[in-house]
């Protein structure tokens, strides 16, 4: 019996060892802030360009209840260098939120429930920004987007040394592998795509498609194209390091990711601190 109870308590301090369950502390009125650096690199036989974007946000809790926590979610500031592309881009995603407070509900492990005031949000667009806002502000496409974010792919989760998981980035297949430091603060990520040759053509045709007019109906003519030059495939490979507070919330973090799409070498950095 003595033994059995031995083996047990072994088995159990290994389990703790090997993962941790990472629950912010949610408190009504709490405040994070934080800046966002992002940089872009692009390269390809006719052109090279970069461009980075500073992004101010912020995270406030603003009601707590047993089962539920409501946190809004704002940008508070944005500035763009370099490319014209990049620039409109940040605009018309990040600015969405410039000053104005996304509100979502959470579980009390700081799981994601649903968006709140998303049909105020998109009220208040037109033109483009309208069908973008429409694209992200739906729970399902905010909670894919929250799975690929080093601020919440954590929150209200058990991760493991080792553990493996499939999760969107963009609509493109990617596959991720964690490693925890024995005191949980710290989580690497080991980050790859993972398409196979049907989703990928599927992924670009639709591409294509929304490229313009000059190229609607044309797509299939040239994906057939790309695959003959053999630049019809999406590989991509990155890593993640995530450095959480004792409170659960993330301090800091960030990311690099390399993609070769379409004769397009790009390479993406983020990243994460706490405002000073």
């Amino acid at each position: 019996m003595r033994i059995k109870l031995l083996l047990l308590g072994l088995l159990a301090a290994a389990t703790a060892l090997a993962q941790t369950t990472y629950k912010p502390k949610l408190i009504q009125g709490l405040v994070k802030e934080y800046n966002q650096d992002i940089t872009l690199k692009v390269s390809n036989p006719n052109q090279n360009y970069s461009a980075t974007i500073h992004v101010e946000d912020q995270y406030e809790v603003t009601s707590v209840s047993k089962d539920s926590v409501i946190i809004n979610y704002m940008v508070t500031k944005i500035d763009t260098q370099g490319s014209k592309a990049a620039e409109e881009s940040a605009n018309a995603s990040f600015g969405l939120m410039l000053n104005k407070p996304l509100k979502a509900s959470y579980n009390p492990d700081g799981s994601f429930r649903h968006l709140l005031n998303a049909d105020e949000l998109i009220s208040g667009t037109s033109g483009n920004a309208k069908i973008l806002a429409e694209q992200i502000f739906t729970d399902n496409a905010y909670a894919i987007k929250q799975k690929s974010s080093l601020m919440w792919m954590l929150m209200g989760r058990t991760i493991s040394t080792g553990m493996t998981e499939d999760f969107l980035d963009d609509n493109i297949n990617m596959k991720r592998e964690f490693t925890v430091s024995p005191d949980g603060r710290q989580v690497d990520v080991k980050i790859a795509s993972n398409m196979s040759e049907e989703e990928t053509q599927k992924f670009l045709k639709a591409m294509l498609e929304k490229a313009g007019e000059e190229v609607a109906g044309q797509s299939e003519e040239i994906f057939n194209t790309l695959k003959s030059m053999g630049m019809a495939d999406i590989n991509s490979t990155g890593a993640a390091h995530i450095y959480v507070g004792d409170d659960d919330w993330v301090k800091s973090g960030e990311s690099t990711l390399k993609m070769k799409m379409m004769g397009n070498d790009m390479e993406t950095t983020i990243k994460y601190t706490p405002k000073q």
